[in-house]
């Protein structure tokens, strides 16, 4: 395109700023599509208790500086989305999330952390509920 208009692509680049970000935007997206969070590890703690309960998600091994959503609901089924977060510049991420009323009918519940723009998630370990909330 720049060159049907005898420009160079930064000149065009600098004069369509809007351009610009959603080439980036693009990037971004495709770099995250190909991430490997195979070895990235999610941890509840304490790992059990009644509804209401708060718990502390702790994650490593996720990308860096990327914004997620933390979901939770029922093993092997869909997540609701429960509160947003940014992983840190290590890929760690740490947020306090507590057990929603919602889940009263369930035994355990997952959280899930996964990328807001791409395509990876990653599960913790099903969250014993012990009883109703007080």
């Amino acid at each position: 395109m720049a060159q049907n208009l005898t420009s160079s692509v930064d000149n065009l680049l600098d004069k369509n700023p809007d351009l610009r970000q959603r080439l980036g935007g693009i990037g971004d997206r495709i770099n995250s599509a190909n991430v490997d969070v195979s070895k990235a590890e999610v941890s509840l703690t304490p790992g059990n208790g009644t509804v209401g309960t708060t718990v502390t998600l702790s994650a490593k091994g996720l990308p860096a500086d990327t914004a997620v959503v933390i979901g939770g609901g029922a093993p092997r089924t869909a997540y609701e989305v429960l509160q947003q977060a940014r992983t840190s510049a290590d890929g760690t991420l740490q947020a306090t999330v507590r057990i929603p009323d919602w889940s009263t009918s369930q035994e355990r519940f997952v959280l899930t952390v996964a990328a807001e723009e791409a395509e990876w998630k990653v599960r913790s370990a099903p969250f014993q509920i012990t009883g109703t909330k007080l």
